[in-house]
């Protein structure tokens, strides 16, 4: 295509541009101007397949992210199920087992949970040996224990205490209430029970004569402390006939000095 320069008319056309398909080139009258038109199929077409094209992108996108989502979900649901199960068998005492995650924010929270574990058992082991230490320092004592709780049942009660309520290590000792039936630990065990200092007492069970001593604890029940005070009562009773015979036997001499002196 050529154009002359001073009116602007059209010399020769090519086939390129005389075809469906090719441009459409005009001049407008009187004016400089030349108009470039093509159809606007060409352009319906294009745009067609590129909304097509962003449409099928679009929805594998959205495919790949729902299926990512479901995967990543899938396995963070798998982990906290693991981290409960590791989580409740922490109560029952068994062997710790977090597995490993491959999501940060998880693995962080079991090595917090391995961490509290070892410091739980490391506590639990130290309680233990102090609570198993403190009992055999109450087996070995001389006077009875009994540890009951705020109902007055049984918790502890150690050799002597068994010995002096005559009980053997087999048999089971009943609660406070029908085990102290006597009016002053009658008293004693209503006190204690209802969370109050109580006097201490005495009792007779058995040809014994035992001391007993009841202190309430600060999270409900109460500790009894039982003397056996038999063999220090049959010493006081020695003591007395002791003294009343030597005076006895002083003042038969003195009464016959006595006489004599006034005779």
């Amino acid at each position: 295509l050529s154009v002359r320069g001073g009116n602007g008319m059209v010399a020769s056309v090519g086939d390129s541009i005389t075809s469906p398909d090719a441009l459409r080139v005009s001049r407008i009258v009187g004016t400089d101007t030349i108009v470039v038109a093509s159809s606007a199929d060409d352009l319906d077409r294009v745009m067609k397949l590129t909304r097509h094209a962003m449409v099928r992108a679009a929805l594998l996108a959205l495919l790949v992210v729902i299926v990512s989502a479901w995967l990543t979900g899938r396995t963070i649901s798998r982990s906290l199920r693991q981290l409960t199960a590791a989580t409740r068998s922490m109560n029952s005492g068994s062997a710790l087992r977090l597995p490993a995650s491959a999501v940060p924010e998880l693995e962080s929270l079991a090595q917090a949970l391995r961490l509290l574990h070892r410091r739980l058992a490391d506590h639990s082991s130290d309680l233990q040996r102090e609570r198993t230490g403190g009992l055999e320092l109450i087996e070995a004592m001389a006077d009875g224990v009994l540890a009951v709780d705020d109902l007055g049942e049984m918790i502890f009660v150690n050799s002597a205490a068994r010995e002096l309520l005559g009980y053997d290590a087999e048999a089971a000792v009943p609660s406070l209430r029908p085990l102290f039936r006597g009016p002053g630990a009658r008293a004693v065990v209503a006190t204690v029970l209802d969370d109050r200092e109580a006097a201490d007492t005495g009792m007779v069970r058995d040809n014994r004569v035992i001391a007993l001593h009841a202190r309430p604890v600060s999270n409900g029940g109460a500790v009894i402390v039982l003397g056996d005070l038999t063999e220090l009562r049959r010493l006081e009773g020695i003591r007395r006939d002791f003294v009343a015979n030597l005076s006895h036997e002083l003042k038969t001499p003195l009464t016959s000095i006595r006489a004599s002196a006034e005779t």
